[in-house]
């Protein structure tokens, strides 16, 4: 169980740093700041050596993100659109 932020982010970039081939984050709310930075720092470390990655974003959740022509160029970014009923 993770009680904090820090933990979490503790956790993630331990499981990120771990991985040997492929990585496939997924995210409902994200934004802009620091911890996106850190994350993405390791994400792109990740490509680095060699490692695909993937970034599935929910369209609701991530509104404001825009992920550039040099980071897609790298990164495989989904966002996912929600039928509604």
């Amino acid at each position: 169980i993770l009680n904090n932020g820090d933990s979490f982010l503790e956790s993630l970039l331990a499981e990120i740093e771990g991985a040997k081939k492929s990585i496939n984050f997924m995210v409902y709310i994200w934004k802009d700041g620091e911890m996106n930075q850190t994350i993405m720092k390791s994400l792109y470390k990740k490509l680095g050596e060699g490692l695909e990655v993937r970034i599935v974003l929910d369209a609701s959740g991530c509104q404001n993100i825009m992920f550039g022509a040099d980071q897609r160029e790298y990164f495989q970014v989904f966002l996912l659109e929600w039928m509604q009923y």
